[in-house]
């Protein structure tokens, strides 16, 4: 099912039964769109299939979703989550579970701060500042030489104003780095949020590496609120959370994040 929610452009799937919740999921970082592709119709199914209703969206600026990308902030990106959530909750009774991967795992945290959610599933989320970030991922990872050349094109290219690599981090404007600054990060919001909290981390991820997720691990443990909340690294894994070959439904994150739900 497609529609707008105000100015955000949505894609539902329903289950063949009564839905025993929502989940809307908040994407990863870069220009793309969520709505009407593989990934959402194969996360749609598995979510369906197992009971659950399942609302992707198209990110500010992006797909049929209004705003100007070259505008994009984190502020403008947290208010369409949240505005989605509660459009979303006058809309039926249903509890509404909060899924991010990445950059929509950190926003996801600054949603939960502010409305009320049933639960938040935080996939690869990092507790950084953007500087450090920044410094790990262009200086550190350096050594990593095919992730160099990718990321060296990706910054002619756009100097160049050709098309950009998809997902590429120069894909954001100014506006966007300039509202990195200074953010509060996940672990600092944990005491302000009272639903449940399920985070996972890859212990082989290039992108968060243990330095950017320890301290927001260590927040969760350390939360006397919802002793529902934990905190996982998965050693073998990356970004993606997937073992080589291996399809979402068949792998562990999948399945701990179901029995989480249970």
């Amino acid at each position: 099912m497609l529609r707008f929610y105000g100015s955000t452009w949505t894609q539902t799937f329903l289950p063949d039964s009564s839905p025993r919740a929502l989940v809307i999921h908040a994407d990863g970082s870069g220009e793309y769109r969520s709505v009407e592709t593989e990934r959402a119709n194969e996360m749609g199914e598995w979510w369906t299939s197992n009971g659950f209703a399942y609302r992707v969206f198209d990110k500010y600026g992006c797909g049929e979703s209004e705003g100007k990308w070259r505008h994009v902030t984190m502020d403008l990106l947290a208010d369409q989550i949240v505005a989605l959530v509660e459009d979303s909750a006058k809309e039926s009774n249903l509890k509404i579970i909060l899924v991010g991967h990445s950059e929509g795992s950190k926003l996801g945290f600054e949603v939960a701060a502010r409305v009320e959610v049933a639960a938040l599933v935080a996939r690869v989320p990092s507790h950084q500042e953007i500087r450090d970030r920044m410094k790990y991922q262009l200086l550190d990872m350096s050594k990593n030489v095919g992730l160099w050349e990718k990321w060296s094109r990706g910054i002619t290219m756009a100097m160049a104003s050709k098309e950009k690599p998809d997902g590429f981090l120069a894909d954001y404007p100014l506006s966007y780095w300039v509202s990195c600054l200074g953010r509060t990060q996940p672990g600092d919001l944990v005491r302000k949020i009272k639903a449940p909290i399920f985070v996972l981390n890859g212990g082989a991820d290039p992108f968060t590496p243990e330095l950017a997720y320890k301290p927001l691990h260590h927040a969760i443990a350390q939360r006397k609120i919802h002793g529902r909340s934990q905190a996982k690294v998965y050693a073998e894994v990356g970004h993606s959370l997937l073992k080589p070959g291996c399809s979402w439904k068949e792998s562990e994150p999948a399945a701990d994040i179901l029995a989480w739900l249970q």
